[in-house]
């Protein structure tokens, strides 16, 4: 099973210039975690789109403020992303993967705001990484993000409904 998968530093998705994005986030002053925002606004993502139809329309800007925990989720309308620091992404931050939900043990709770399903209940960590560099990650195992810095972590996020490993096969 995979979760995740660090881009090469020399992968042009890595290499992806995200200014115009920051320079957007900044200039909203989010209030909400979660920014879903439409990639035809942006040049460099309309190129990267018209290469890789596989990525969704929207992609969102993920903040997780500092000392805090976002829960054990899955995500809905995507089952992998590429994921990107924009700002404060640390090996103070950890992206931990769970086993699967038991519907015995597990209940499930649709967060349609967020576009997640919280999984309630204990589940086992599987694995787990600091998203410090341009990467790959299946969004459809329960997975939740510690912030333990002091600064509020940022990520652009862009979905696919292709699987983790389709994902991985369909990029060069």
């Amino acid at each position: 099973m995979v979760f995740f998968k660090k881009l090469p530093a020399s992968h042009e998705l890595s290499l992806l210039d995200l200014a115009e994005i920051r320079s957007s986030y900044l200039a909203l002053s989010p209030t909400s975690p979660n920014i879903y925002l439409d990639s035809n606004k942006f040049p460099a993502l309309v190129a990267l789109q018209n290469l890789y139809p596989i990525f969704n329309p929207t992609f969102s800007i993920f903040t997780i403020p500092p000392q805090l925990d976002w829960p054990i989720h899955f995500d809905h309308g995507r089952s992998s992303a590429l994921n990107i620091p924009l700002f404060n992404c640390t090996s103070d931050s950890l992206t931990r993967f769970y086993n699967n939900p038991d519907p015995h043990i597990n209940t499930l709770e649709p967060n349609e705001s967020y576009q997640i399903t919280l999984v309630k209940g204990p589940l086992f960590e599987l694995t787990s990484f600091s998203l410090t560099s341009a990467s790959l990650i299946s969004t459809s195992i329960p997975h939740s993000v510690a912030n333990l810095g002091e600064l509020p972590r940022v990520i652009f996020s862009w979905g696919s409904k292709l699987s983790i490993e389709s994902l991985i096969d369909s990029l060069p």
